[in-house]
């Protein structure tokens, strides 16, 4: 009886043309089929077992084919990181430069006087840069910033700039104290009572 059901579902199986059997493709199958997402985390997904430099490769060739612009910078900057072999730093290095041209750019940020915390907020979201005076340097996507800039004893200051791709971005943020408050002294002598 058991034999019986085993040899029907196989049945069924080879009535459907073998279509619930098929392997997943291949990361290269995707890759050659420009199905570029899928390749990126199937090239990703065997690098965590085999740790090849050519496997990661080809994870970074797809984020960048895929159009995951900060996906594809990781992934080459890890490659570089690891040290490859002439060509392949080559072909990271230049992978990086166009991603820099067409989608980053660089940001600076110089402060007076020379301490304070700077707080550099992409307005189309993501994560802060922060760092401290008297200069912050930082790569970023192109975009809108919102840069703040505080100090103690000293007013916030809070600048927008435009990052540009492939541009440096320079701002130059001064401080200024805040101005003091006055108190006057009112004597209780001039102070009129309410209630007579």
């Amino acid at each position: 009886m058991r034999d019986h059901r085993v040899g029907l579902g196989l049945c069924v199986l080879l009535s459907l043309g073998g279509a619930a059997l098929a392997a997943p493709p291949s990361a290269e199958r995707l890759f050659e089929q420009r199905e570029y997402l899928g390749a990126a985390a199937a090239f990703e997904a065997r690098y965590a077992v085999d740790g090849r430099l050519t496997t990661l490769r080809f994870a970074a060739l797809s984020w960048t084919g895929a159009g995951e612009v900060e996906r594809a910078w990781a992934a080459w900057e890890r490659l570089l990181a690891l040290g490859p072999p002439g060509a392949l730093a080559a072909e990271a290095r230049a992978a990086l430069a166009r991603l820099r041209a067409d989608h980053y750019g660089e940001i600076v940020v110089r402060c007076t006087p020379g301490r304070g915390r700077v707080q550099i907020i992409p307005r189309a979201g993501g994560r802060p840069v922060r760092g401290r005076c008297p200069g912050v340097s930082a790569t970023v996507r192109a975009g809108w910033y919102q840069v703040a800039v505080r100090a103690e004893g000293f007013g916030p200051q809070i600048e927008q700039a435009l990052v540009r791709p492939g541009a440096t971005r320079e701002l130059d943020v001064t401080l200024t104290r805040p101005a003091p408050t006055s108190v006057r002294r009112i004597d209780a002598e001039q102070v009129t009572p309410l209630v007579r």
